[in-house]
């Protein structure tokens, strides 16, 4: 079973001689287009350079970097989209974050701000 959102991941960069937010923009208002078959005609139905645009998709020349995102990705956590982490450096080590608050999913504007505002600024 393919994942989808992995295609839809290599095909951004297959775009990188077009628009790829009219696509972006295509597969999120259809979904039923995700999935090579589906990216591809959306990306010749938003003006993509054919051949170029599906011969990069066939040809995978992005999975090994967008397989390796989602396997960083995994590791560190995440589920949902979008995921916000907040924290702050340490002061003995800036390099190193000393408290993290995860957010993940859709949450609203306030419940952001309240998380905030709920965190000490130290």
């Amino acid at each position: 079973m393919r994942n989808y959102s992995g295609d839809s991941a290599e095909a951004a960069p297959c775009a990188d001689h077009g628009d790829f937010s009219e696509l972006h923009d295509d597969l999120l208002t259809n979904p039923k287009n995700l999935g090579w078959t589906g990216i591809s005609g959306s990306g010749t139905s938003c003006g993509l350079d054919i051949p170029k645009f599906p011969a990069c998709l066939e040809g995978n020349k992005h999975a090994e970097r967008v397989w390796k995102d989602e396997a960083a990705t995994t590791k560190s956590g995440v589920k949902d989209t979008p995921t916000f982490f907040l924290g702050g450096s340490d002061v003995a080590n800036p390099s190193k974050i000393r408290r993290v608050i995860v957010l993940s999913g859709s949450p609203r504007l306030l419940a952001v701000q309240e998380t905030l505002e709920r965190s000490p600024a130290k």
